[in-house]
């Protein structure tokens, strides 16, 4: 997999390049140094510490997403074991003891700590979407992440339709599973994950005396005037649907509002997308955002993203028609989680 890099403002960047580029000329200097000494494994377990922490550096501190395969020169990676711990990293070997280095991190909160490479590795790969920094043993773990531009943009009132109600749920049924039921108790979910935001529906919910604690209370839309009303307070509209065509693939999807607000729905509906996979990969066989076009949609079932101007979206949590549909939805806390996470732009 070659390394991917989302593209940033640079607007106050230019200080977090110059050190990217410095720290990447002395990482390479330092597998210079190494191949070409040769003088013994504490040497080389010395030089590959260093290396290895001023890539965590520098995989933290990229200002877009990064994917980095470390594959040193005329050194066994195998005869070696990882720990990232805190802010240290330790690498150790059966002759020598564990030598450790200082990890200098800017984002702290971007590095799940206590990381151990529990295979001997061939290749270290560092991936950073912005959410995460996550270091595995192989390419091949790594999540077919799409590459998500930035936004400043934050919304504090968000609008959730959950889609399909009593009023045209016909041949959204199948199997037992109900469309308008899943995405009403995923709404409820969604809405539970979502502290310091005000919560608008299309639909009825009844509020209990929590906050955001929030239950179905009828599926079938509120009036058009009302659901206008409610897209004129909101920041960001999230429209939640199951997809149903042919086939068994489960494919997430997400629509998104051609208007003056389109880059800011993509922004956030992209990373939602990637979250979803970092939570559900093995339920999801697919991700794409794409502009969601009217005339494609003989339906009408989206139409709602046609009566804003705001930032909006829909997701198309799988395939009604998939034996995987189920299962995604018994994972409602974790979808939740990941929408709430990338909705926060943390």
């Amino acid at each position: 997999m070659k390394p991917r890099k989302a593209q940033a403002p640079l607007e106050g960047l230019m200080g977090t390049l110059i050190d990217i580029i410095l720290a990447s000329i002395v990482a390479v200097a330092f597998v210079v140094v190494a191949s070409q000494r040769g003088s013994g494994e504490d040497l080389e377990k010395k030089m590959l510490t260093t290396e290895l922490a001023m890539l965590t550096t520098l995989s933290e501190a990229a200002p877009g997403q990064i994917v980095i395969i470390f594959t040193p020169p005329k050194v066994e990676l195998a005869q070696y074991s990882f720990v990232w711990n805190e802010e240290t990293l330790g690498v150790d070997s059966k002759k020598y003891p564990n030598e450790k280095k200082r990890v200098f991190l800017w984002d702290k909160s971007l590095f799940k700590s206590n990381i151990q490479l529990k295979k001997k590795p061939s290749q270290i790969v560092f991936t950073n979407d912005r959410v995460k920094l996550n270091i595995t043993n192989s390419s091949l773990e790594l999540k077919n992440l799409l590459v998500c531009p930035t936004t400043t943009y934050k919304p504090r009132t968000l609008m959730i339709d959950s889609g399909h109600g009593e009023e045209d749920d016909t041949g959204l049924i199948v199997n037992g599973f109900s469309e308008s039921a899943e995405c009403c108790q995923l709404a409820e979910a969604l809405a539970a994950s979502l502290d310091g935001f005000e919560i608008l529906y299309s639909r009825p919910f009844a509020e209990y005396d929590q906050i955001n604690i929030i239950r179905c209370s009828g599926t079938t839309r509120v009036s058009e005037e009302e659901v206008a009303e409610k897209l004129n307070r909101a920041d960001l509209l999230v429209s939640l649907h199951v997809g149903n065509y042919t086939g068994s693939n489960s494919y997430v999807k997400a629509f998104v509002a051609v208007n003056d607000n389109y880059s800011i729905a993509y922004s956030y509906a992209c990373r939602i997308l990637n979250q979803l996979v970092l939570q559900l990969d093995e339920l999801i066989d697919g991700i794409i955002v794409m502009p969601y076009d009217p005339n494609e949609d003989a339906t009408g079932q989206y139409s709602i993203l046609q009566s804003t101007d705001k930032p909006a979206f829909v997701l198309e949590l799988g395939n009604i028609q998939s034996s995987k549909i189920n299962e995604l939805f018994e994972n409602k806390a974790k979808m939740a989680t990941a929408i709430a996470h990338a909705l926060k732009n943390e």
